[in-house]
């Protein structure tokens, strides 16, 4: 019994190590704070990705290549969504959604209290 019970306990202490680790290799939220742009860009990587959309990862792609050529993205922004492109174009569908999900959710978490996280139209009409 003693024997059976220790891999299961050197499971929990290896899983509970990488899981406390995390947040240091990742940030404190675990992702960056995007730009609008970026946000705009999630919520359609998050549509091709739920729906396992193949035909939409190369014309997405295209679309993060403009974004990026704009300057409308950091370099960071373009390397988060970039990983999960990847995870999709490898067939990885469901890692891919949930980041992509964590993603967005993160960024709704870092808004302030009551108010949206920015999108670009709103932004368009001020001097």
């Amino acid at each position: 019994m003693i024997f059976s019970a220790a891999p299961r306990a050197i499971r929990f202490i290896l899983s509970f190590g990488v899981l406390a680790c995390f947040p240091l290799l990742t940030g404190c939220g675990g992702y960056p704070e995007l730009s609008p742009a970026a946000y705009e860009l999630t919520v359609t990587l998050d549509n091709v990705c739920a729906f396992r959309n193949e035909d939409q990862l190369e014309p997405f792609v295209e679309l993060l290549n403009q974004e990026t050529d704009s300057g409308s993205l950091s370099s960071e922004d373009e390397n988060v969504l970039r990983r999960i492109v990847q995870l999709a174009a490898n067939g990885d569908w469901e890692e891919a959604s949930r980041q992509v999900r964590a993603l967005r959710l993160a960024q709704n978490q870092q808004a302030p209290r009551g108010e949206p996280v920015p999108r670009k139209h709103e932004h368009e009409h001020e001097h």
